[in-house]
């Protein structure tokens, strides 16, 4: 796997981490060194900072996509039976799963997507989620912004699936404004490095 470090776990390989994260795509091409993943960057914060001595990340990001894909079970891309496959691939390496973490809305902003449509399709991710990865915590980011617009019917849906309970309010990505977009959207390594941040300041807050 290109000289990647791995080791295994109950007989399935587990690989060291590095950009392009295995199993994700990446929205405009190739990672480069202005397409750093963010997710990276927290898992390096969560183990400097004390709160982890090591941290495994399942990625099934899919760029360029809306909520009611991630709903659907029927229609390509079929991205909601992605959630059963990474419960499975959970269960068969016997990992406990600490978050989910659910960082996605720049597609609905250009579809023009309802509050009541994303809530819907978001509440139907979360109950997949839910019977896939019982007990694991969803934490909902505030994403909505694509090249200097956003949706408020986005991040009110966002908001309105926070229970406190069992889904609590993720990073604010709004936040990031475009010096830390290398496109004004995308993230650039300022951003991702302020992702990080505000996604451990989310996480620690409510775990």
């Amino acid at each position: 796997m290109d000289g990647l470090k791995y080791g295994w776990v109950n007989r399935l390989p587990v690989f060291q981490a590095k950009d392009p994260l295995l199993g994700i795509n990446v929205s405009g091409g190739p990672v480069t060194e202005k397409r750093g993943t963010w997710m990276l960057a927290m898992a390096d914060k969560l183990i400097i900072d004390g709160h982890f001595d090591r941290v495994i990340i399942v990625p099934m990001a899919v760029g360029n996509t809306r909520a009611d894909q991630w709903a659907s079970s029927t229609s390509a891309p079929y991205l909601f039976n992605n959630i059963n496959v990474v419960g499975l691939r959970l269960r068969d390496l016997g990992l406990p799963c600490t978050a989910i973490m659910w960082g996605q809305g720049e597609s609905d902003t250009i579809a023009g997507t309802s509050q009541a449509a994303y809530t819907a399709a978001l509440n139907k991710v979360i109950a997949e989620f839910n019977r896939a990865i019982p007990g694991c915590p969803f934490f909902v980011a505030e994403e909505a912004y694509y090249y200097g617009k956003t949706s408020p019917a986005v991040l009110a849906a966002q908001a309105s699936v926070v229970n406190g309970t069992t889904v609590f309010a993720g990073e604010n990505v709004e936040l990031i404004g475009p010096s830390g977009r290398y496109d004004n959207t995308h993230l650039n390594e300022a951003g991702a490095l302020q992702r990080a941040s505000l996604a451990v300041a989310a996480l620690m807050a409510a775990l």
